[in-house]
């Protein structure tokens, strides 16, 4: 049996989609007891350069995205996310509408102040089913998961908000 899974991950910025095969696993209450999952999400049999290994590993890597946001200095969009100006020096006139216009052979989108407009990522939002791990009955596949709690005192209730309607069956993807 094929599985394949679809990731969507912002890196820096950027979109990418990965997709992982799995073959022939077979999960639930009479699954083999080893462990698929590592502490931080990731498949324990995968290596890759950016795999965390350690809490401290972590931490770093909080550290870093931290440095590296701070220094991002974002251009300035108009209220659409146009670029300011853009459509005076192109000639492209206001509609207030999002449209297409031709320029020099190429076909552009631009936004309702007549201004270029640009779209990099998510550009359509739709319920799609249920996105959730179920968790019941594949336990053991985790080398890690919070206790679901309703108890405010318990060290694993910041994790409720994991848990897809506050159901310990399962885990929001």
């Amino acid at each position: 049996m094929l599985k394949r899974f679809g990731y969507l991950v912002d890196i820096g910025g950027l979109l990418f989609f990965f997709f992982i095969n799995i073959n022939n696993i077979v999960l639930g209450q009479n699954a083999d007891k080893g462990k698929i999952v590592d502490r931080y999400g990731q498949l324990i049999k995968a290596g890759f350069k950016a795999k965390v290994l350690s809490d401290d590993e972590l931490k770093e890597d909080v550290g870093a995205d931290k440095d590296y946001y701070a220094n991002l200095h974002p251009p300035v969009w108009d209220k659409y996310g146009g670029l300011p100006g853009s459509g005076h020096k192109f000639g492209f006139q206001p509609t207030g509408s999002f449209h297409i216009e031709k320029w020099k052979n190429r076909t552009l989108l631009v936004d309702p102040l007549g201004n270029l407009y640009f779209s990099l990522g998510v550009n359509g939002v739709s319920y799609t089913g249920d996105t959730y791990t179920k968790v019941n009955g594949r336990e053991n596949i985790y080398e890690w998961l919070p206790e679901f709690t309703l108890h405010k005192d318990n060290k694993d209730y910041r994790f409720n908000k994991a848990y897809l309607n506050d159901n310990d069956e399962n885990l929001k993807s």
